[in-house]
């Protein structure tokens, strides 16, 4: 996805749908924080509110465009698929140490609701930058939340998401060793088969520029 003042644009084919992947790759665990996506216009605005107009909020979140990536209480390594069309417009948002369920509950029964932040930032108080985002390569976007406005350390690792489209990406800070481990849940077949893991370069699977092919064999083992 390309990226131009927090709104996003989906590549690919015009009007072909993509699948992309939100990885929750590094976290501090001092607010439950949630994050979600939501379609926009090329200015941002949902259903011609503007970013930073009264309303905005409460537009971006009630609109059926809306889908929760990481939920409030995930762990690291939280993982959530979505569908994007080529072509289209994307924002996004953290909610404070709370949930969607929460904010709408509270706003539809006028009550103060849990601060909201976006990745456009002129919808965040005083127009404030609460997202960074870094191109890491390979199709593989970084995307670094500061989750305070006031008493804030700036040091935008509160929440961080990768976003790429269907691959496993690695949990952790870009370049830095984590531990991975693997366990077998359940064997049903009687076949003594072996599996393992390896890296590819690009989230389209391919290694040393070489894509993967499907071959369909059916044979005993």
């Amino acid at each position: 996805m390309d990226s131009q003042d927090g709104v996003f644009v989906v590549a690919g084919n015009l009007g072909a749908t993509i699948q992309l992947d939100a990885v929750w790759s590094f976290r501090e665990p001092t607010y439950n924080n949630e994050v979600g996506v939501f379609v926009v216009d090329g200015e941002g605005k949902v259903d011609g509110i503007a970013p930073g107009s009264k309303g905005y909020a409460d537009a971006a979140l009630r609109s059926a465009s809306r889908h929760t990536l990481l939920k409030s209480g995930e762990e690291t390594g939280g993982w959530e698929s979505f569908d994007a069309v080529a072509g289209s417009h994307l924002a996004f948002y953290l909610i404070q140490n709370d949930s969607i369920t929460n904010w709408l509950d509270k706003a539809s029964q006028g009550k103060p609701t849990p601060q909201v932040l976006f990745s456009i930032d002129q919808a965040n108080p005083s127009g404030l930058e609460r997202m960074r985002n870094t191109d890491l390569g390979k199709g593989i976007l970084s995307m670094a939340w500061e989750d305070l406005v006031k008493k804030s350390d700036n040091d935008f690792n509160d929440v961080v998401l990768q976003i790429s489209q269907p691959s496993v990406v690695v949990p952790g800070a870009a370049g830095g060793a984590t531990t991975l481990k693997v366990n077998r849940l359940e064997k049903s077949s009687s076949c003594l088969s072996e599996m393992g893991i390896y890296l590819t370069d690009t989230p389209d699977g391919k290694v040393d520029g070489l894509s993967p092919v499907t071959l369909a064999i059916s044979r005993p083992c």
